[in-house]
């Protein structure tokens, strides 16, 4: 199947990919799997780490035309078997993702003509608890631009 997106690890030491199969691979510099993610509906369009220690990787997905809920996903790394956080707001596929410097801002662009702005509040989104300990919440907030976007 096709790969359709790839991105370094902050520290060079790892990179990951997603594509069509609708998984997310992650890869040592001596070109061997190191960890797969699953969990996502449609095809991998984006991935991107968060700068720092790169413990949170974002990525989004969609498909041109069924099955997919055109989410934004952020995984916790270091919890590999944890749910990722699921955000939503685009209405079309999502096409791309990417943080800002500090690792507090987080963009998508979609085919619904938006590009949406997600600002991350690291006290509830990370680090993810694992499921026995109650789950928890995610917040985050998003803000569109484009025709068919809105300010939430």
């Amino acid at each position: 199947r096709e790969i359709t997106c790839c991105a370094f690890h902050p520290g060079g030491e790892e990179f990951a990919t997603g594509g069509e199969d609708r998984l997310i691979r992650i890869w040592r510099m001596d070109g061997e799997a190191a960890q797969v993610l699953k969990g996502h509906k449609g095809a991998v369009r984006g991935v991107a780490y968060q700068p720092g220690a790169g413990h949170v990787l974002a990525s989004v997905e969609g498909n041109v035309l069924f099955g997919s809920d055109n989410s934004l996903r952020l995984w916790d790394l270091r919890n590999p078997h944890a749910p990722p956080a699921v955000l939503k707001g685009h209405k079309r596929r999502a096409n791309a993702c990417s943080f800002n410097g500090t690792g507090e801002l987080l963009v998508t662009a979609g085919n619904d003509n938006a590009v949406r702005l997600w600002r991350l509040d690291p006290s509830i989104c990370f680090p993810l608890p694992p499921p026995e300990e109650g789950g928890g919440s995610t917040r985050a907030l998003s803000q569109g631009w484009g025709e068919h976007s809105s300010h939430a």
